[in-house]
């Protein structure tokens, strides 16, 4: 999609955001001295900053996308943003203590849930799809390539999975870095550049399908001190 100097009105503008916001539980597991748990040491804390940070940032209109979300996060979430906010959630790999959350602002329309076409089990720590006809939101959590099976191409398996009849946002930690990305979904989708969302390298993302009526207007990557992952974030804008 190109953007045009000779287009004169915006029709509407949307903000995406993806964020894993960071399982305590893998933190504990991995991480002997992790200066997030030395900085939160009560989890209650980190969750309710968490919250707070993710919606003041975006106020009350747009799409969020949540990964590694607790338990505890998302019953809090539930209760702060339920008047703004239709709230879709996935429990991953069957653990109630882990889950993927999408909250979609009321002011979007009515999105249901649906299921994947393709099985992915064992390729995305999990996957949420919601839509309402006109667009298709697909929040995930990839598995790196080098815990799959090697006749297995996990980016290849996710972007075959989108057909883009609709317009297609996916949006989330896709473990892999950029040159893989583009290169797997450059031909369907728009795959804008973070720079760094993960220690020294891009892991997070946000592609639109190149068959959708929307731009990016604006991209932005937000430091956070909660999460070993940054937040990211676009504006889209839908011109006449």
């Amino acid at each position: 999609m190109t953007f045009s100097l000779n287009i004169k009105y915006i029709l509407t503008t949307m903000q995406i955001i993806s964020l894993n916001v960071l399982l305590r539980y893998y933190e504990e597991t991995y991480k002997n001295n992790s200066k997030y748990l030395q900085r939160y040491p009560q989890e209650n804390v980190r969750v309710d900053e968490t919250i707070n940070f993710v919606l003041n940032l975006c106020k009350e209109k747009a799409i969020i996308c949540l990964q590694e979300c607790s338990k505890l996060l998302l019953n809090n979430i539930k209760n702060v943003s339920s008047k703004d906010y239709n709230l879709f959630t996935e429990i991953v790999d069957d653990n109630p203590e882990e889950n993927l959350i999408t909250l979609i602002s009321k002011s979007y329309g009515s999105f249901k849930k649906i299921s994947p076409k393709t099985e992915l089990k064992g390729i995305a720590s999990g996957i949420l799809l919601v839509s309402n006809d006109n667009c298709l939101i697909a929040n995930c959590h990839l598995v790196p390539q080098k815990h799959c099976k090697k006749n297995v191409n996990v980016l290849k398996a996710i972007n075959d999975e989108f057909e883009c009849d609709i317009p297609t946002i996916i949006a989330g930690d896709f473990n892999a870095m950029y040159q893989k990305v583009v290169k797997i979904f450059k031909h369907k989708f728009s795959v804008p550049f973070f720079s760094n969302t993960y220690r020294r390298t891009q892991l997070d993302y946000i592609l639109l399908s190149k068959n959708s009526s929307y731009d990016f207007l604006k991209k932005t990557v937000v430091y956070t001190d909660f999460s070993d992952h940054n937040l990211v974030k676009v504006e889209v804008c839908k011109y006449t």
